[in-house]
């Protein structure tokens, strides 16, 4: 690529988008991860400013106020935003951004004129395989869970909004698809292409 870009990859919940763009990460010097803010607690595994930058209610307002944003939304009773600033500093040293959000943060960093963006929507093989994702990386009640699959359901419609779709049934293989379709030595697969199986998903 000539000129370093936002990077979007976005999923449902447990169907791999942040540990694709982890790796796509370690794959290459040429993509940093997008560090967002957030309200949510620190978990015992997380380091400030290497997995979030974690913020306090007040604190996340103010940024908002400010308009230190470049997108922001709020999942699951928590929020989250994309800090100008961090992006702005890769950039600049002609870096690529990868971004793990969802469709609506998506959305808004398209909107945003003043950045090139590139989309990818990774779809999970099946209904059943995506929450027993969910149930392995133990992170999660049922309650939780059974939240997060009714989302998904919902998420997964906006398939269509993307640049590049593609089925994560391999992990290896989904992250050099990814990989390739950036670097453009993959052809583009249009979201058009996944109507009949995302119909079949969702039944």
């Amino acid at each position: 690529m000539n000129k370093a870009k936002l990077i979007i990859i976005s999923s449902p919940s447990g169907a791999g988008k942040t540990s694709i763009s982890r790796a796509l990460v370690k794959s290459s010097e040429n993509y940093r991860l997008s560090i967002s803010a957030t309200t949510r607690e620190k978990r015992p595994n997380e380091t400030e400013a290497l997995d979030y930058f974690f913020k306090t209610e007040e604190q996340f307002h103010y940024m908002i106020r400010a308009n230190e944003f470049l997108e922001h939304a709020t999942v699951f009773g928590n929020s989250y935003g994309t800090p100008k600033d961090y992006i702005s500093q890769q950039l600049v040293k002609n870096i690529n951004v990868v971004l793990d959000i969802d469709w609506q943060g998506a959305n808004l960093l398209r909107a945003q004129k003043d950045y090139q963006s590139f989309s990818i929507y990774i779809l999970p093989p099946s209904i059943s395989a995506l929450r027993k994702r969910l149930e392995t990386r133990a992170m999660d009640s049922v309650g939780v869970i059974d939240k997060r699959m009714e989302k998904a359901k919902s998420e997964i419609g906006h398939y269509h909004e993307y640049d590049h779709v593609v089925i994560n049934d391999d992990f290896d293989k989904t992250l050099q698809q990814v990989i390739e379709v950036i670097e453009g030595r993959q052809n583009v697969v249009a979201p058009k292409f996944f109507d009949d199986f995302v119909k079949e998903l969702l039944l």
